[in-house]
């Protein structure tokens, strides 16, 4: 199985905003590792905070900033100045264990245009976990992606950018706006904000419904599709039928598929369909 990877990102309106959700997406794993996972004891964990600075003109550096534990990342990253994102790394003793990130960065945009507010991407990376402590993780999810405003989310490929961003032809350039009117990638698991689940056609939801392990959608039209009763059972089959249901979001074209991709294990090859979404409407 590929590494596990909860990944959300969501619009904000500030740093401000942004680190108090990350606080909150940290304490709300931690509680509920406790309750779900006895093993884990927040006490006897360690914590290192990695700062990402902005170093004029237009670089950046990493910091190896060690952070106490009992400080929350709001509190400990508003004394940094041009702070754009950091990251969170907690180890359960033994081989189970999690790694927990965010990262600050302006909303999608094309040329040109004004970005209004940040997008928050935060990430959990899943190691060994039972299923019960993963469960009780994609809950946590779920709550957050809900209350908030999601702009994608996804369990599964471990990334910066979802898999199928960073192989399409849409990526490239300085026109990113695609990203807020069409689906940014799709994984085992993945959430649709509102404003693109409206625009699933009828045929494609009811093919959702019925091939898919589960179709969530909530009041406010965020959908949730979860292709199989587990990653472990995720295989080429499932893919199809995820591909196939949510293929009139996602921007026309295949992506490319490179040839190092053969280089690497199985455990971390890209889960995609390298066809043209516009043939599958």
């Amino acid at each position: 199985m590929r590494q596990l990877s909860i990944s959300m990102w969501f619009r904000t309106s500030g740093r401000d905003e942004s680190l108090i959700l990350a606080d909150e997406w940290t304490d709300r794993i931690e509680a509920a590792l406790r309750e779900n996972f006895p093993p884990f004891d927040g006490n006897d964990v360690g914590e290192v905070g990695r700062l990402v600075l902005v170093a004029p003109p237009n670089s950046f550096r990493v910091t190896g900033s060690v952070l106490e534990p009992t400080v929350s990342f709001s509190r400990a990253l508003k004394r940094r100045r041009n702070v754009i994102g950091g990251n969170s790394y907690r180890e359960i003793r033994g081989v189970p264990s999690i790694s927990i990130d965010f990262e600050i960065g302006l909303i999608p945009t094309d040329l040109g245009e004004t970005a209004i507010g940040q997008e928050l991407r935060l990430d959990c990376a899943l190691w060994a976990l039972p299923s019960l402590a993963r469960e009780a993780i994609y809950r946590i999810a779920d709550n957050i992606a809900s209350a908030r405003d999601l702009t994608y989310g996804q369990v599964g490929h471990a990334g910066r950018l979802p898999s199928f961003a960073e192989d399409h032809h849409a990526q490239l350039g300085p026109n990113q706006g695609w990203q807020m009117r069409q689906l940014r990638g799709y994984d085992w698991m993945t959430w649709v904000p509102p404003r693109l689940a409206a625009q699933m056609s009828a045929g494609h939801r009811a093919y959702a419904k019925s091939h898919l392990f589960e179709v969530v959608e909530w009041e406010t039209g965020l959908l949730r599709l979860r292709a199989t009763d587990r990653p472990e059972t995720f295989d080429e089959s499932s893919l199809r039928h995820l591909f196939h249901s949510i293929a009139e979001l996602l921007p026309d074209g295949p992506p490319e598929q490179f040839d190092d991709d053969d280089l690497l294990p199985a455990s971390v090859k890209p889960m995609l369909v390298y066809e043209d979404a516009r043939d599958h409407h």
